[in-house]
């Protein structure tokens, strides 16, 4: 296991989003919303999958800190009324990236109706405030074939982050680059207690596919939609794919490759 201290050595040429890393937050205010935090009682029934040997995930135990506090819960419900789980990603002031499937399940019959967000939740509480949001999409070639490398989607935020706050930024980069990089994968499992707790794992990329990227850190249900992303020389956290399966050796992150990258930049508010 690395650590989430070290730095890599990313493409400074390669294209990448707006980054900010925010600065000492001494009073984020609370957007409350009595059905979000409704919504947080939630607790959802947990299916094992993602573990590859020894579990090696880590309580994070501070989520005012960046980059934890860009690390989103998401509480989903959809047009049935039945209740999801997810993670996402502050990418901009109003953006939060995510996986597809948390939104959009066409072999399930059910989409969003309305997300909670939850920047940096700890447990039964949301230190930096909480969203209620409707406005949401995916990539349209997920809502059709439902193809896993194009499993990313979007939330947008009713209210911006303070800039103060910061977020991800995302990145292009090389196979040269990604074989071997030392990244780190952070969001918030169902099977850990207590729930809407944030967990972290941190490895390397094994193989960076044409439009994939599989690893071995360790997730579960629940953190679909969690970045997986390096930190640079420069400190900043820079996110090179968006976790959305576990395939029993290994587990799988959209790729973020030059169309994918488009389609964020044109989602990026």
């Amino acid at each position: 296991m690395t650590t989430h201290d070290s730095a890599a050595t990313l493409d400074p040429c390669a294209p990448t989003s707006p980054f900010n890393a925010g600065g000492a937050i001494t009073d984020m205010t609370t957007h409350a919303d009595e059905l979000a935090l409704d919504m947080m009682a939630f607790t959802p029934e947990v299916l094992p999958k993602g573990i590859i040997g020894r579990d090696e995930r880590l309580a994070v135990t501070d989520t005012r800190k960046a980059p934890w506090r860009m690390v989103c819960h998401l509480l989903i419900q959809d047009t049935r009324g039945v209740m999801h789980t997810g993670t996402g990603w502050l990418a901009g002031p109003s953006t939060v990236f995510t996986a597809g499937h948390n939104l959009f399940n066409g072999s399930r019959g059910h989409a969003a109706s309305r997300i909670a967000v939850f920047p940096g939740r700890k447990a039964s509480q949301a230190p930096n405030g909480q969203w209620l949001t409707t406005a949401f999409d995916v990539h349209p070639l997920w809502r059709t074939h439902a193809r896993t490398e194009v499993d990313i989607g979007v939330v947008w935020l009713p209210r911006p982050v303070d800039e103060r706050f910061g977020w991800f930024g995302f990145s292009v980069q090389p196979d040269k680059v990604l074989q071997g990089l030392n990244v780190h994968c952070a969001g918030y499992p169902d099977d850990l207690r207590p729930f809407g707790s944030q967990w972290f794992a941190d490895g390397q990329i094994d193989e960076p596919k044409p439009q994939l990227l599989s690893y071995r850190l360790d997730t579960m249900p629940g953190q679909s939609g969690s970045p997986v992303y390096a930190i640079d020389a420069a400190g900043r956290a820079i996110t090179v794919g968006v976790h959305v399966a576990g395939a029993g050796t290994e587990n799988l992150a959209v790729r973020i490759t030059a169309p994918i990258f488009e389609t964020l930049r044109r989602w990026w508010r």
